[in-house]
């Protein structure tokens, strides 16, 4: 679902992620996730007008 949202393909995704990463590549990917439904779910709170 996130690589077909940004566009690329799962191997497209992991190779972006394994190219900027500090540390090890799952760790990197659990990151990267976190990171995007963060920013997924703080534009729906803007959205809905739902403040922490």
């Amino acid at each position: 679902l996130l690589a077909n949202e940004s566009g690329t393909s799962v191997a497209g995704l992991i190779t972006e992620i394994d190219k900027n990463r500090q540390a090890g590549l799952s760790s990197a990917v659990r990151i990267f996730v976190l990171q995007t439904l963060k920013q997924k779910a703080a534009a729906c709170r803007t959205v809905s007008g739902v403040t922490d």
